[in-house]
């Protein structure tokens, strides 16, 4: 291309960084317009007053993670808030956890938390369906009715 005077002139890109940085922002753009929106535990229409005005069943809980090999919590009921207190101990069978996944994240949620006590609410959801929820170490898990197993060992 030449100007005036017959000087070549140098020709512009349109795009600073070329065609590839380009086509990678297109690339990112659609992804993040095409991304689903994940489903979350939180639920901004059922609030901790409701949950505390619904459950049935409010415990303090000291949580031991399973031992090696096995599948099974046990948790001491440390201070009963609401409702009455269970006359045994509450047992969590992580093999019972909707998948394989969530019971070896479970697992490692109660390592990190340690000895800090957990919430245990048990009782129904905004829409009257049975609930219970674990709150341990600044986390919430729902928890589903295991069949009735043989207690803990």
């Amino acid at each position: 291309m030449t100007g005036a005077g017959g000087n070549a002139v140098p020709r512009r890109r349109r795009f600073p960084g070329g065609s590839r940085l380009w086509a990678a922002a297109v690339v990112l753009g659609l992804l993040v317009l095409t991304g689903g929106v994940a489903q979350a535990l939180i639920n901004p229409n059922f609030t901790p007053v409701q949950l505390v005005e619904k459950a049935d069943l409010i415990l303090v809980l000291n949580i031991r993670p399973p031992a090696e090999g096995s599948s099974r919590c046990s948790a001491e009921v440390v201070r009963c808030i609401k409702g009455r207190t269970p006359a045994n101990r509450q047992v969590f069978d992580l093999n019972s956890a909707a998948n394989r996944e969530h019971g070896l994240a479970i697992r490692r949620m109660l390592a990190e938390a340690g000895a800090q006590p957990a919430l245990l609410f048990v009782g129904k959801g905004d829409r009257d369906e049975p609930l219970a929820l674990l709150h341990v170490g600044g986390k919430w898990v729902a928890l589903n009715r295991a069949p009735a197993s043989p207690p803990a060992r």
